[in-house]
């Protein structure tokens, strides 16, 4: 049986991580957890953070089949997502800001 073609879909993959960092919340907490995490690496200059790949099942499977299926691809759109998260420390405050 033969893989099935590589369909990249860049456009929806980056707006799918991007929902995740800006949305996704643990039981029990009303904080939008990787804003926190992203804010406070924006505030201490350090270039990454953590991501547990358990939060991303549970907030959107077809996304976690996505990074899994071609991770080389996929990380890419979620840096590019991050990126795009993370302009100016305004941006904090209005999770939609560009």
């Amino acid at each position: 049986m033969e893989p099935a073609p590589c369909s990249i879909e860049v456009q929806a993959t980056k707006e799918s991580a991007r929902a995740f960092f800006q949305k996704f919340q643990e039981e029990d907490s009303d904080q939008f957890l990787y804003m926190r995490l992203l804010e406070e690496a924006h505030f201490k200059k350090s270039f990454s953070i953590n991501v547990d790949c358990t939060h991303i099942f549970q907030f959107d499977r077809a996304l976690y089949n996505k990074l899994t299926s071609y991770p080389t691809v996929r990380t890419r759109c979620c840096v590019l997502s991050k990126i795009t998260l993370v302009p100016d420390p305004s941006s904090f405050y209005d999770p939609l800001a560009r």
